[in-house]
């Protein structure tokens, strides 16, 4: 094994945590080389304390003709691989010129400030045949990987729920003078400040997202999916949830002070998995405050203070009965930062567990572990809560794409809108679809309400039919339904259907019919007068919002009904 090489770009309090764990491995395969920090004696100061061979600052940069510290470090010939510790506005364009000057670079969490920014980012790494990675210690972890087996061997049987809180409390003003309490943020604070992309979110949100992500795609109940990474032997991949909502408590800058998230994700069952995320930069730190917990069908698992977790709890659970099976204390062999610089070695050494190399060299450029996959899974669902709660920072511009919309796939939807599967606070969820034997011949229609916490399939059947009237009936049928309870009269209800004819028919199209007498634009009759009357009727009387799914893409309840409605038309024959 060649020894690797290491440049740390920033001398801040991550960056000497990263350095400690670099000198305290101890081993000849790994050297660091040097640090960059635009100031000089900060950078001396940490070259020094970590015996780093050399510094590089504004200063010496512009002695040596280059237009800035870290472009110096990375002309260094001696070294082989940067780790990016600077706050996360820079993270993309730093990196990219490292992979350009020909370096592998592991970067600080999050990797980038948004998905946009990330996918470039890659894009060079596998243009330069460079490696990549972003810097979530937490995932190589010893603990947390004992947690994951534990999860995939069934120990708590299916999952189903996830809830994971990482709070803290950060110093919100400037010095207090005289005893007089400053009122104004301190907006030299990375965390505090917009133009460094502060709040919550980014900054320990990235933790809790990647938990439930990170488990719920490892759980032996949750529906499979494709991956795009080329690594076959790839761990399962952060899963995008299916569904998601976030709501934030912000400062007049805008900045994310708490946030909370609720996940939604599709299982092989009936059930699915939910996840109940929050993250504070402005309280927190009591004890329960940083605590991730794993609830399944068998038992659950508790996991301390679960970024930085050195002991996890099993538990199996009957009848409320929470009962300890086993408790295992994983101590650091340094401080953590170890876990992922040993298997950032490894990747670039070829050592990793794939023996598929992605390039003509010797090194990965993509980790096995924490896939290009997981990065960008976890980005897009930082770029949707953001979305949600109208975070935007002063650099970013929704309209050249730099924060992109990314909700219709969070919530795997490939039709017209993303909207959660099952119904938040009064709102009800409404699928249909319809089926028919010859078109006309024997037809179904299957209708799925999804409303106080109930999911409530209805079918039915014709001996002779047609597509188009079973796809109607289905519409009319659960508004029916849907009025037979009071208290739903007056909900908003969001259809979700994957018929075009019904979808533009009741929200493009009717109101010309009506006008032109029930007669097309062609001055033809409308088919199924008798069925879209009453629709039009039922559709005028409730709070109705229409949306298309593509059909037999995976959509649990568009399946669902799907099958309901073929059960239907069979039976009807």
């Amino acid at each position: 094994m060649k020894t690797v090489r290491w440049g740390i770009i920033g001398a801040g309090n991550i960056a000497a945590s990263f350095a400690k764990a670099l000198n305290g491995i101890q081993s000849n395969d790994i050297e660091l080389v040097a640090v960059a920090s635009r100031d000089e004696e900060r950078s001396k100061a940490f070259a020094h304390k970590w015996n780093s061979k050399r510094y590089y600052s504004a200063e010496s940069a512009t002695k040596a003709g280059f237009e800035s510290a870290y472009k110096q470090l990375f002309a260094d010939s001696e070294i082989d691989v940067v780790y990016i510790a600077i706050p996360h506005r820079f993270h993309a364009e730093i990196a990219i010129q490292a992979l350009e000057a020909g370096k592998h670079v592991l970067c600080e969490k999050p990797a980038t400030v948004n998905a946009q920014e990330l996918q470039e980012v890659l894009a060079c790494a596998k243009k330069q045949n460079k490696f990549f990675m972003e810097a979530l210690w937490t995932k190589f972890n010893p603990s947390v990987q004992k947690v994951l087996q534990w999860i995939q061997d069934g120990k708590i049987g299916d999952v189903l729920h996830i809830k994971a809180d990482f709070c803290f409390a950060t110093p919100m003003y400037g010095e207090n003078v005289l005893g007089i309490t400053p009122t104004q943020y301190d907006k030299t604070s990375r965390l505090l400040n917009p133009s460094l992309a502060g709040g919550a979110f980014l900054d320990v949100g990235v933790y809790t997202a990647f938990i439930a992500m990170m488990v719920a795609g490892s759980a032996p109940n949750i529906l499979k999916q494709k991956t795009n990474s080329v690594l076959q032997n790839s761990s399962e991949p952060c899963r995008l949830p299916d569904a998601i909502h976030a709501v934030a408590r912000k400062n007049k800058d805008g900045i994310d002070l708490w946030n909370g998230v609720t996940m939604q994700f599709n299982t092989c069952s009936d059930s699915s998995i939910t996840a109940q995320l929050s993250s504070a930069i402005d309280f927190g730190g009591e004890k329960g405050s940083q605590d991730a917990w794993i609830f399944g069908t068998k038992g659950k698992i508790k996991i301390p203070l679960f970024w930085m977790a050195q002991s996890i709890e099993l538990y199996a659970t009957e009848y409320n009965t929470d009962t300890l099976v086993e408790k295992i204390e994983m101590p650091f062999k340094v401080n953590g930062y170890e876990y992922e610089i040993l298997h950032v070695v490894d990747c670039i050494n070829k050592i990793s567990k794939s023996s598929i190399s992605l390039t003509t060299k010797e090194s990965l450029i993509e980790s096995p572990i924490h896939t290009f996959d997981d990065m960008v899974n976890i980005s897009k669902v930082l770029d949707e809560c953001r979305r949600q709660t109208g975070i935007l920072y002063p650099f970013e511009n929704i309209q050249n794409n730099k924060m992109k919309d990314n909700s219709a796939e969070i919530a795997q939807k490939t039709g017209d809108e993303a909207v959660s599967q099952k119904s938040t606070g009064g709102e009800i969820i409404m699928y249909t679809d319809g089926a028919c034997s010859g078109n006309p011949g024997p037809g179904g229609w299957g209708c799925v309400i999804i409303a106080s916490g109930r999911e409530i399939p209805l079918s039915g059947g014709e001996k002779l039919t047609t597509n188009n009237r079973m796809e109607l009936m289905a519409a009319i049928q659960g508004f029916e339904r849907i009025q037979s309870v009071p208290e739903w009269r007056v909900r908003p209800i969001k259809v979700f259907i994957d018929s075009q004819y019904v979808k533009n028919g009741i929200t493009k199209w009717i109101d010309n019919w009506k006008i032109n007498g029930w007669n097309t634009a062609a001055k033809k009759p409308v088919k199924n007068r008798d069925l879209w009357i009453q629709l039009d009727r039922l559709n005028g009387e409730l709070d109705v919002n229409w949306h298309w799914v593509k059909g037999h893409a995976g959509n649990k309840y568009n399946e669902q009904c799907d099958q309901l409605a073929v059960k239907a038309g069979n039976k009807a024959r």
